[in-house]
């Protein structure tokens, strides 16, 4: 075992030492920081990385809540050419995640003053009054609401499995494990999906079978990502330590059951923001089953956008195009970020 235990650690650091050199940037040009600030009174990491620091800026807010980017952040490294990159550890998340942290220091309303206070900061280091935020998930409907208040800090909006309604959501979820299971005339799941009954749910223990056979008859139509992915992008990570590891999942179900209640019942962007005055787009996964499609499209054909909007498929993606479809995530980026600049 011990052996075992000395080859994993040597492995990794060799790893980790390939992924340095394949990430270097030059200093003279470009940009390569990883900070402890402070935001909303609690210590959070960022990681801020370009080739050329004179490129726009992209703030990424990232899913879960509870799940960061930055140990991923190597799977699309092409990004760096193009934008700064601002990668965020939320509170709560990843590097991020403080052991004994309360309940009560999450909110919605927190992480997006959290947001905005980020924003203003990178915006106010680089000397610049616009930048791009680009939202997943979770992520989105913080990014939504933050773009929603203060369009003017942004070239553009780009929400990526966008979270629109959450309690719409999760019904039709339900709706599609149920007629999958029925059509499938799988007796186990059908017992499991009418014993806890539609949405809503009193608890979140009350989703678990929901979440399971979603998720087995989803990654039948389209195969998932798998826990090995991201755990062999964690690993090879320069940025996270062995304890930073262990704060992925602590983190990621620290902040799900503590916000959980809050986003289920209170999420509706239909309310909250239905209007953002900055350029939209929004990016969706053909199969996606977690950001269902429907209420997405039913959010985009709502939402006032009188700066434009825009809604962009990924046909073979399901909730990570950036992951699944990297070449074209790049493409539309690209493809935004050009429109701007004729602007």
């Amino acid at each position: 075992m011990a052996a075992c235990l000395v080859t994993i650690v040597v492995a990794r650091a060799i790893a980790q030492s390939r992924e340095r050199d394949r990430r270097r940037i030059d200093p003279g040009s470009g940009i390569d920081s990883l900070e402890l600030i402070t935001l909303g009174g609690s210590p959070q990491w960022i990681q801020i990385r370009g080739q050329d620091r004179q490129k726009p800026l992209l703030v990424w807010l990232h899913g879960g809540p509870g799940f960061p980017q930055m140990p991923f952040e190597q799977a699309d490294r092409e990004i760096e050419r193009d934008f700064v990159v601002v990668h965020w550890d939320q509170r709560g998340a990843g590097k991020s995640f403080r052991w004994g942290m309360q309940a009560g220091e999450m909110g919605v309303e927190q992480f997006v003053a959290d947001a905005h206070e980020l924003v203003s900061l990178v915006l106010k280091r680089f000397g610049r009054e616009k930048c791009y935020l680009i939202a997943h998930s979770w992520g989105s409907i913080v990014g939504a609401i933050e773009a929603s208040r203060h369009p003017e800090l942004f070239y553009a909006y780009i929400g990526v499995g966008q979270i629109a309604d959450f309690p719409e959501n999760e019904r039709a979820r339900y709706d599609f494990a149920l007629a999958a299971a029925t059509k499938d005339q799988n007796e186990a799941a059908l017992r499991d999906l009418r014993r806890i009954g539609p949405p809503p749910h009193a608890d979140m223990k009350s989703c678990v079978p929901m979440e399971r056979w979603v998720r087995f008859y989803a990654e039948r139509e389209h195969p998932g990502l798998g826990a090995v992915m991201f755990a062999r992008l964690a690993l090879r990570s320069p940025d996270y330590s062995w304890n930073d590891l262990a704060r992925i999942p602590a983190g990621y179900a620290f902040s799900y059951e503590a916000l959980w209640r809050e986003i289920y019942y209170d999420t509706n962007l239909f309310q909250r923001a239905p209007r953002i005055g900055a350029p939209v787009y929004l990016f969706v996964g053909r199969h996606d089953k977690v950001a269902v499609p429907s209420t997405v499209a039913r959010y985009f054909d709502a939402l006032a956008a009188p700066a434009g909007k825009e809604i962009i498929w990924f046909e073979a993606s399901a909730h990570w195009p950036f992951f699944e479809e990297p070449a074209a995530f790049r493409d539309a980026l690209r493809h935004i970020a050009l429109e701007d600049s004729v602007k």
